[in-house]
């Protein structure tokens, strides 16, 4: 068996620099796939580090989290742990995965996207007449990122003994609630939602009488509608409003950073006091992709 994984000399200079990540450059010193074949074959380079140094993240016989400060190499891997937790919340059930047409990872400061003109009907053309134009040019604007997050402070000492099926539980939480205020950022510039009070009036219609609707709700927990829509719940949208979009073209997520930490803080000081933050922005892509409407009640 191939045992490279247990001889590699990780430190935490593998976190700094642009362009690849720590769970990127972990897998260039040792490639997954020299293992094919073999039982480490499903895991990646990370997973091999914690099997390594059995840490346990999941499951009734979990490590403790004193466990990742057993040595200083250990410790390197518990910024990247913190993350793919992280990231694990805000990917469970995430809203923006129906809604987002395009995610643009981008390394730059600000960003612009492209845009055509309004019109894109394909017109009946003459012979020998000229096409009509679709012209594509960047925007005018660059698309607005912003910084989300929270600030994790604990005492390593309160905490140490904790389980880390629990400690994941909560930094999945963490990672959930920054998704659902990423929806609220999508939503300022457009989606396809609706909140709980015009849901429940639309559910009232006649239409929704249809036993199948009723049928199709339980078996997929999806929202459908007269019109064949999938209809998505977010409090972000206003009492009466109906916002709806061709998911296939109408939102650009622009994702800065996916979810960083402060990983020498993290590495040295054992979780006394770190940042956790995603970086994204939306844009429009074709505007008449969207549609905003009102719901009138009598």
């Amino acid at each position: 068996m191939n045992n490279n994984y247990k001889e590699l000399n990780i430190q935490k200079s593998l976190y700094r620099g642009c362009g690849e990540s720590f769970a990127e450059r972990l897998e260039k010193m040792d490639p997954t796939e020299n293992y094919r074949g073999t039982e480490l074959g499903h895991l990646d380079a990370f997973q091999r580090q914690l099997k390594r140094f059995d840490i346990q993240v999941g499951g009734s016989h979990s490590s403790a989290l004193e466990k990742f400060f057993q040595n200083g190499q250990s410790a390197v891997l518990f910024p990247e742990y913190l993350m793919r937790a992280i990231r694990q919340g805000m990917e469970e059930n995430d809203p923006l995965s129906s809604i987002v047409a395009a995610r643009t990872l981008i390394s730059a400061t600000d960003y612009r996207g492209l845009t055509t003109n309004d019109d894109l009907e394909a017109d009946v053309t003459n012979e020998a007449a000229a096409l009509s134009t679709t012209t594509i040019s960047l925007k005018d604007k660059t698309t607005a990122l912003k910084k989300r997050g929270r600030m994790l402070r604990a005492s390593y000492e309160a905490i140490k003994f904790q389980r880390l099926d629990l400690f994941t539980l909560a930094l999945r939480r963490i990672g959930a609630e920054i998704a659902r205020c990423q929806m609220k950022d999508a939503v300022e510039m457009n989606t396809l939602l609706v909140n709980a009070k015009t849901a429940a009036a639309i559910l009232g219609l006649s239409a929704f009488s249809d036993p199948t609707t009723g049928l199709h709700f339980q078996n997929t927990g999806k929202l459908g509608t007269p019109l064949g829509a999938e209809m998505i719940l977010c409090d972000a949208v206003a009492d009466g409003t109906i916002i709806a979009l061709d998911r296939r073209y109408a939102l650009e997520m622009v994702v800065g950073d996916a979810v960083t930490v402060d990983a020498d803080r993290l590495i040295d000081c054992q979780l006394e006091r770190a940042a956790v933050s995603s970086t994204a922005g939306f844009s429009m892509i074709f505007p008449d992709a969207v549609k905003v409407m009102t719901l009138k009640t009598a």
